[in-house]
């Protein structure tokens, strides 16, 4: 092998690796983007859900307690 053809080797070797670290951080951007913007609305929704299920819990015990009392006048 010439040098001048190993030379070009090589340069189209750090091309190829060049490319592929550019396509896996591309591929990690697009992951980290699809985690904030599909999975963690999910969690935090579903997190403020079951923080507040109790509320609602006892404000529907409470609201119950009156319609039974209205409806028993």
């Amino acid at each position: 092998m010439t040098p001048d053809i190993a030379t070009q080797a090589l340069n189209e070797l750090i091309k190829l690796l060049q490319f592929e670290k550019n396509f896996l951080d591309m591929m990690f951007a697009v992951s980290i983007f699809g985690f904030i913007f599909f999975a963690l609305p999910i969690i935090i929704g579903w997190i403020i859900y079951h923080l507040y299920e109790s509320y609602f819990v006892e404000c529907g015990k409470k609201l119950e307690k009156i319609l039974i009392d209205v409806l028993k006048n």
